[in-house]
């Protein structure tokens, strides 16, 4: 008695790799016909075990117009080697960062400064759905998404030219031609 067994055993752990997080603002963005607008400038990017991120696209996924629909990127200062390309055609926006060398905070960066854009001086009113997925290069983010509300504007009807306009200032003129 009083006598205890002493054993070892080994645990090995295989690392897992966690995809990536991608968060939108909760609401809803609007946009205005022929004026580009932040789809959202409260987006967040996360991820438990990478520091840098391959890729993103971001897309118009409800309500896509062909011709009207139109998502920006523009590299600025802070946000790294991301690099962006869209397709008109199917309304995506691919993100690049050559190497895979974009920290998180260069890509929530970058993802807040997309724009949308609706080039139809009579766009369709209805809402547009924009769907955000980034990639560590091994693993794919849940689809985060924001909805943006389009409105179009009443145009003011154009303008006469000035040389009819003048013309018919005077009241002669207008009763003149009205009588011939």
């Amino acid at each position: 008695s009083g006598v205890g067994v002493v054993g070892t055993s080994s645990v090995t752990f295989t690392p897992v790799n966690d995809a990536p997080v991608v968060a939108a603002s909760q609401g809803m963005a609007s946009a205005i016909e022929q004026v580009a607008t932040g789809v959202d400038s409260g987006i967040t990017v996360s991820d438990v075990d990478h520091t840098t991120l391959a890729s993103a696209t971001v897309s118009v996924s409800g309500g896509f117009k062909t011709g009207e629909d139109v998502l920006g990127y523009v590299n600025a200062t802070g946000h790294g080697n991301i690099s962006g390309s869209y397709a008109p055609a199917t309304g995506v926006l691919t993100l690049t960062s050559s190497g895979a060398t974009a920290t998180l905070s260069q890509w929530q960066a970058a993802l807040r400064s997309i724009t949308y854009l609706n080039t139809s001086d009579t766009p369709t009113a209805a809402d547009r759905t924009i769907k955000w997925v980034v990639s560590d290069g091994a693993d794919s983010s849940i689809a985060a998404t924001r909805t943006i509300s389009v409105k179009p504007v009443n145009d003011p009807p154009a303008n006469r030219s000035e040389e009819h306009t003048s013309e018919l200032q005077s009241p002669c003129n207008l009763v003149c031609r009205l009588l011939l």
